[in-house]
């Protein structure tokens, strides 16, 4: 039987998690957006964050958008085998349904994602269609899903889209609604 030292078989093991962490490693491939965003209507500002985190976690780029009418806007996007974009919209209650709409679909417009592997796609319709048939609109009295998968995917790549809409209004809050749109593309 043929004996190894120790320390032979420790620099093995860490030169193979160093080739494997390397061969793999994320690299943030999301872009920031903070010009385009400030182009947008009624925008009051842009800030953003950008994470590095450690090897094999997701990056990613958020950026915070606050209108002239105090409602805020988080956009953000992560990149690590899985491409992901999440818009989420906080909104008072002078703010209608209609422009809650065009604001996801400004923001939409502009991700990387959605214009790299849903061109064609009319969100806008997608979206009308599915509140339409799930019998909910963004001044709902109560918080709702809707999974929009099967009306919006990716051309050939794996995807998911999820809508969610909260109720936020309370004491504790300055804002009445959350719109979120989830998008993931590349998954297994």
């Amino acid at each position: 039987m043929m004996k190894f030292p120790i320390s032979k078989i420790i620099t093995f093991i860490f030169a193979l998690s160093c080739y494997s962490v390397n061969a793999y490693q994320c690299t943030i491939q999301s872009v920031d957006l903070t010009e385009k965003l400030k182009q947008l209507n009624n925008v009051a500002s842009v800030t953003n964050r950008i994470s590095k985190k450690v090897p094999m976690e997701a990056d990613y780029i958020r950026e915070y958008i606050v209108f002239k009418d105090n409602s805020m806007a988080i956009f953000e996007q992560k990149d690590c085998l899985i491409m992901k974009l999440k818009m989420s919209l906080y909104s008072g209650e002078n703010v209608s349904d209609t422009e809650k709409l065009e604001r996801l679909m400004q923001l939409s417009s502009i991700a990387p994602i959605v214009n790299k592997y849903f061109k064609g796609i009319d969100f806008k319709a997608e979206l009308l269609s599915a509140l339409k048939n799930k019998k909910h609109s963004f001044s709902d009295n109560s918080s709702f899903d809707i999974d929009l998968t099967d009306q919006i995917s990716a051309k050939d790549e794996n995807s998911e889209v999820y809508l969610e809409y909260r109720v936020t209004n309370g004491l504790a809050s300055i804002f009445e609604s959350n719109i979120s749109l989830a998008i993931s593309v590349g998954m297994p």
